[in-house]
């Protein structure tokens, strides 16, 4: 992971640090990373303050650098034309066929929600949201559950990062429902993503318990009534477990 010498002077120490970043987990000091390039620690430091501020990585709570959304995104738009994420895709299809619903994952990485898979079920209208997309945090059952399982300092900044001084307010309108979604361990609501849909999400945790996303359900209102979505609870929490022994096998 030493800087190439055949790329730009610039462009080849970031891509150094970045490969570092995402091939060694766990580094946590301009120290490390320096080490790991072969570079000076505060041309280092400059360094991933850039690669920070662009939104390709992040400081995660417990102090370890990690890739972020924006990246993700990048990886995702990239190879999805020649290997569309089979795991994660089986997954959604056999969610959509076994409830009548469009189905999605959504994972929680560098302070965003990145969609990753999704499948449409044939006899509902199509979203606007495709594989590869930074989803708000503070609209659909989606971003409900996920914003449930944080503490109140990552809320607030994961929602401010989409409203920017409306944060406060907009925690406070959604506190009840988040406070449901802790309590139950889903999300559900209505007409908020899309007109005339109903959402069903359940968070989803890696292998060390931590969050990873949720998994959604979206179907017409008038054929996915409450009382079905509420009966969908049970299979979609199944679902959101054999997520986390996917990922954990691909780890």
């Amino acid at each position: 992971m030493n800087v190439s010498k055949d790329e730009p002077w610039h462009f080849g120490r970031l891509m150094a640090v970045l490969e570092a970043i995402t091939s060694k987990p766990g580094l946590s000091t301009y120290r490390e990373i320096a080490g790991e390039v072969g570079l000076p620690v505060g041309s280092t430091y400059r360094l991933v303050q850039s690669l920070i501020s662009a939104g390709l990585c992040w400081r995660q709570p417990n102090g370890t650098l990690a890739p972020a959304a924006r990246l993700a995104r990048l990886g995702l738009r990239a190879i999805e034309p020649v290997h569309p994420f089979p795991h994660y895709q089986n997954l959604v299809k056999d969610l959509s066929r076994a409830t009548g619903t469009s189905a999605s994952i959504g994972i929680f990485m560098g302070g965003a929600i990145l969609l990753i898979a999704r499948h449409e079920w044939e006899a509902l209208p199509r979203q606007g949201a495709r594989v590869g997309e930074i989803m708000p945090p503070h609209r659909s059952a989606r971003g409900t559950v996920i914003l449930a399982q944080l503490p109140e300092n990552q809320r607030m900044e994961l929602v401010r990062r989409s409203v920017g001084g409306e944060a406060a307010a907009v925690l406070e309108r959604l506190r009840p429902e988040l406070n449901r979604a802790w309590s139950y361990g889903y999300a559900l609501d209505e007409d908020d993503d899309t007109t005339g849909l109903r959402c069903l999400a359940t968070p989803v945790f890696d292998a060390t318990g931590s969050l990873s996303g949720a998994i959604t359900i979206s179907g017409l209102s008038d054929c996915f009534t409450r009382s079905v979505a509420l009966s969908c609870v049970p299979r979609l929490k199944e679902m959101s477990a054999n997520f986390t022994n996917a990922l954990s096998s691909l780890q």
